[in-house]
C-alpha cells in the first residue's frame, strides 16, 4: 500500500499509479488542501512515479516527508523528454512547490536580445525568451550590469538605438548619436541593411567572447581603409580596435586551449544555497554571476547542483558544451543528453582552482545576504514596535494594505499586499479584478475588494491579518468598515491619506499625524507605496491585454484562433507590426495577412 496522507487516499493513489502510461510527462504531487508540493519530470511516468512508493525506496529525508503528505497525483503526458523538461520548469515557476529546489527570483533575470531577422537588427534588454529567431544572451542577475555591457558595446560598435527594425522612414531624422559620430548612420541612410547586419554579427561574436577574431578583422579593415585613403573610416576602426583591446586586457586568461566552459561552484547556508557561475570563453574569464536557490533543506549538494543545472540551462540559450563542477552529480546522464552539455569534475588544474575560487565567492554572497536579512529583520521589528505603540495595538505580525487603480472606472483592479514581521511577503500578494462596480466609484470598489478578501478567512485559505491599511482618506475607510461589518469580521482598520500622511482611525474624528522621522510612519508609507505599485502594475497588465484584444478583435477575418496564433508567435501587436510580411503570411495565409496589413498600417 502506498503510504501517504491517509489510508483511503493511499489506496486511490496506488490505483492511479498502476494506471499511469509508460510515456514521458510531468507529475504533480498535491497535499490534502490541493496545494502543489512537488513537480517532477519523467521519461517513463509509471516507472518514475511508482519509485517513490516502493517499499525498498531510498529517498532523501525531505522526500520521505513529502511522500507522507501526498494526497493527490496529477500527471501531464507530453510527446518528448525535452518537452517534459521545459514544462517542468514552467510549472515550478508557477507553483513554487515546497519540496522542489527552486532557482530564486528568476522572473527578475535579464537577457540581451538581438533581433537577427530584422532588416536592421535591434539590441534590447528583455525579461523572457521567445522563439522568434532572435539571439539571446543570459540570464543575468543584474540589470545594471547588462546596461553597462550595452553601453560598452555601443561605444565600440556604434549601433543605432533609434532606427526602426524595417529601416528609416521617409520623415525620420538622423539620431543625435549620428551627429556626434557615435552611430554608423542607418537612421540617416548612411549604411545598408547588409553592412549593418555584418556589424551586428560582430556584436554577437563579441558577446560570445570571440574578441581575438574581432581584433584581427578590425586590424585588416583599418589597414585596407588606410590604403584606400579613407582616413576618417580608418580612424573610427582604430578607435574600435583600441576599445576592444582594452576589454581583452581586462579579461583573465584561464586556459591556453581557448576553451568555452562554464564553471559552477556551490555554497549553502540552511535552506538557501548560492551557485557562482564563471563564464569562460575562448580560454578567458568573461564574466561572473551568482544565483540563489531556496528549498534546499537537507538535500545533498550534488542534488542541489543537478537541480540548478536543469533549471539554469533549460532557460539559457548561450551555454557551452562543457560545464565544470566540483563533484559530478549522480544520474545526470539523461539531463546532459537533453540539454546538450557535458558535466565534468576535474581533480586538478586551473579549472579546479576556479571551482574553489567560485565556492569562496558563493560563501561571501551568502554571508552578505544573511547580514542584509538580519539588518532588515531588525529594522522590521523596530518599525512594528513603533507602530504598535503609535496605534495602541499589539501584537502586529501580519499587515495587509489595499489600493485601487483604474482609469475613469475602466480596467479597475484592486491590490492586496502583505507584510509579516515588518517585511514584504510577496507570495501572499493578491490582485482583484473589479467585477461588480460600474463607473468611477473608488469607495464601492474598495468595499468589493474587502468583501471578497474576507471570504477567504471563512474557508481558512488565507491567514487573518492583525491590521488592515487602506490607501486613502475617510471615504475609503468608511467603505472598508462597512464591508467588514457586513461580513461580521472585526479587524483593526486604518487609512493613510497621501497628501498630509494623516492616519484615519475608526471612532476617532481627528487624524493621527506621526513625526516625519517616525519608523512607524516609514513602515506605513512603505506598505502603502508597495500596494500602489502592485495595483498600478496589475492595472497596466489588464489595460494592455484589453488594448490588444480591441485592436485584433476589430479586424474582420481575424478570429479567436488566428489571434491566438499571432500572439503566440509574435508576442504582441507591436511584435506583429515589426515582423517581416513573409513571416506573417507563412503563419496565417496571404488573404488574412493582407487584411491584417491594411488595419495595422
Amino acid at each position: 500500500m502506498v503510504k501517504c496522507y491517509n489510508d483511503a487516499m493511499a489506496h486511490n493513489l496506488a490505483q492511479t499509479v498502476r494506471l499511469l502510461p509508460h510515456k514521458p510527462g510531468v507529475y504533480l504531487y498535491k497535499d490534502a488542501k490541493g496545494a502543489v508540493i512537488y513537480v517532477g519530470k519523467a521519461k517513463d511516468l509509471r516507472h518514475r512515479v511508482s519509485s517513490y512508493f516502493q517499499s525498498g525506496r531510498n529517498l532523501e529525508p525531505a522526500k520521505e516527508i513529502m511522500v507522507g503528505r501526498i494526497a493527490e497525483l496529477e500527471t501531464i503526458v507530453v510527446s518528448s523528454e525535452l518537452e517534459a523538461l521545459l514544462l517542468e520548469g514552467s510549472l515550478i515557476k508557477k507553483y513554487h512547490p515546497r519540496f522542489n529546489i527552486i532557482l530564486r527570483d528568476d522572473k527578475y533575470f535579464t537577457f540581451i536580445k538581438i533581433t537577427l531577422r530584422d532588416a536592421f537588427p535591434q539590441i534590447e534588454i528583455v525579461r523572457r525568451i521567445t522563439k522568434d529567431g532572435s539571439r539571446y544572451f543570459g540570464p543575468f542577475t543584474s540589470a545594471w550590469r547588462v546596461r553597462q555591457t550595452l553601453k560598452l558595446i555601443k561605444r565600440i560598435f556604434h549601433y543605432c538605438t533609434q532606427v526602426p527594425p524595417t529601416g528609416p522612414r521617409p520623415n525620420d531624422k538622423p539620431c543625435f548619436d549620428y551627429h556626434l559620430g557615435r552611430c554608423v548612420g542607418p537612421c540617416a541612410g548612411a549604411v545598408t541593411s547588409d553592412a549593418y547586419k555584418r556589424m551586428i554579427h560582430d556584436v554577437v561574436r563579441f558577446l560570445e567572447g570571440h574578441t581575438g577574431d574581432i581584433l584581427q578583422q578590425l586590424q585588416r579593415d583599418m589597414h585596407n581603409a588606410a590604403k584606400q585613403h579613407a582616413f576618417e573610416k580608418a580612424a573610427i576602426l582604430r578607435d574600435q580596435f583600441q576599445s576592444v583591446e582594452r576589454v581583452v586586457a581586462q579579461q583573465t586568461m584561464i586556459s591556453v586551449k581557448r576553451d568555452d566552459v562554464d564553471v559552477l561552484s556551490l555554497a549553502r547556508d540552511g535552506e538557501t544555497a548560492a551557485v557562482n557561475v564563471f563564464q569562460v570563453r575562448q580560454g578567458k574569464l568573461l564574466q561572473k554571476e551568482i544565483f540563489m536557490l531556496q528549498h534546499t533543506g537537507q538535500a545533498p549538494e550534488t542534488a542541489i547542483m543537478a537541480s540548478f543545472i536543469e533549471q539554469f540551462y533549460s532557460q539559457s540559450t548561450d551555454h557551452p558544451k562543457r560545464v565544470v563542477v566540483a563533484k559530478r552529480p549522480d544520474g545526470i546522464d539523461e539531463l546532459e543528453r537533453l540539454l546538450g552539455i557535458r558535466v565534468v569534475a576535474p581533480n586538478r588544474g586551473r579549472l579546479r582552482k576556479l571551482t574553489n575560487l567560485g565556492e569562496e565567492n558563493s560563501r561571501e554572497e551568502l554571508k552578505a545576504q544573511r547580514a542584509r536579512w538580519e539588518s532588515d529583520e531588525a529594522k522590521g521589528k523596530r518599525s512594528l514596535t513603533a507602530l504598535e505603540e503609535a496605534l495602541g495595538l499589539a501584537p502586529l505580525t501580519r499587515l495587509e494594505c489595499y489600493d485601487i487603480s483604474n482609469n475613469q472606472g475602466t480596467n479597475a483592479v484592486g491590490s492586496m499586499v502583505v507584510f509579516e514581521r515588518g517585511q514584504p511577503k510577496k507570495s501572499d500578494y493578491r490582485k482583484f479584478s473589479i467585477k461588480g462596480v460600474a463607473g468611477n466609484d473608488d469607495f464601492a470598489m474598495m468595499a468589493e475588494v474587502l468583501r471578497r478578501r474576507v471570504r477567504h478567512m471563512d474557508d481558512g485559505g488565507w491567514a487573518r491579518p492583525n491590521l488592515i491599511i487602506i490607501d486613502g482618506g475617510k471615504g475609503q475607510l468608511s467603505a472598508a468598515r462597512n464591508a467588514l461589518n457586513e461580513a461580521g469580521v472585526k479587524i483593526p482598520l486604518i487609512s493613510l491619506a497621501k497628501r498630509e500622511e494623516e492616519i484615519f482611525r475608526l471612532g476617532t474624528a481627528r487624524p493621527l499625524v506621526l513625526p516625519r522621522d517616525s519608523e512607524a510612519l516609514f513602515l506605513l508609507q512603505r506598505i502603502r507605496d508597495e500596494a500602489h505599485r502592485f495595483a498600478i502594475g496589475a492595472y497596466r497588465s489588464k489595460h494592455g491585454k484589453a488594448t490588444v484584444k480591441s485592436l485584433l478583435d476589430e479586424i474582420p477575418g481575424i478570429g479567436p484562433r488566428t489571434k491566438q496564433t499571432l500572439l503566440r508567435k509574435f508576442g504582441s501587436v507591436d511584435g506583429i507590426r515589426r515582423a517581416p510580411e513573409a513571416d506573417i503570411i507563412a503563419t496565417i495565409g496571404s488573404e488574412r495577412a493582407e487584411t491584417l496589413f491594411e488595419h495595422l498600417a
